[in-house]
């Protein structure tokens, strides 16, 4: 495999290569913690000999600078902003978790004009629509693995929750609204689990 020397074009109607369109001041960028995100798209296609021929993916991203001081305040692109959000589950009253996207577009308007600014995401993953909205809307997102009330679990409940985790920052590392990943929900659950040692069985 290689790929051909890369050149400025549009997504979708060029030869194999590397592609890069759109792409806004993100030094102005970081110097403002505005409502909104700045987003740059590229594209890429790769040439191959083999069968499969040629690929082509075309990708969004952004840029944000983010740091929770130690016994300081959380910055954003070097300023103090303070974090007020809300959870959310894809569920809602009459389609449960059916969500036609006009829906899901609605209720994340809506999350952004009661004056949130942060949001955490139930513990699985959820429809990419969600990421695209908060990315557009400069909300930053807490994103979780599909692992809630499990338990601590041997050795393969453990490498396979750190697998999805891994597969989950894979697939959504260029959304710049996500700020922070979370392993697992309610795995403390008062009760439930009435022998678990958290510091003889944390994760490694």
């Amino acid at each position: 495999m290689r790929w051909t020397t890369p050149f400025i074009g549009r997504p979708g109607q060029s030869p194999p290569g590397t592609i890069l369109r759109n792409l806004p001041n993100f030094a102005s960028h970081r110097r403002n913690s505005g409502r909104r995100n700045p987003l740059a798209s590229i594209a890429a296609g790769l040439r191959s000999p083999s069968p499969a021929g040629q690929t082509h993916l075309d990708e969004r991203f952004g840029i944000r600078q983010i740091e929770f001081l130690e016994h300081g305040p959380f910055q954003l692109n070097g300023k103090r902003v303070l974090l007020r959000g809300t959870h959310r589950h894809a569920d809602h009253a009459g389609v449960a978790a059916a969500m036609s996207d006009d829906l899901v577009r609605e209720e994340m308007r809506m999350i952004r004009e009661m004056g949130a600014n942060f949001i955490r995401l139930a513990h699985y993953q959820q429809d990419r629509l969600v990421l695209d909205q908060c990315d557009e809307l400069g909300l930053m997102v807490w994103e979780e693995a599909p692992w809630c009330r499990a338990g601590v679990g041997d050795e393969a409940l453990k490498q396979n929750a750190k697998a999805m985790l891994a597969n989950m920052i894979d697939q959504h590392y260029n959304h710049p609204s996500v700020i922070l990943w979370g392993l697992g929900n309610e795995d403390d659950w008062p009760d439930e689990y009435p022998t678990l040692d958290q510091r003889k069985y944390a994760l490694s």
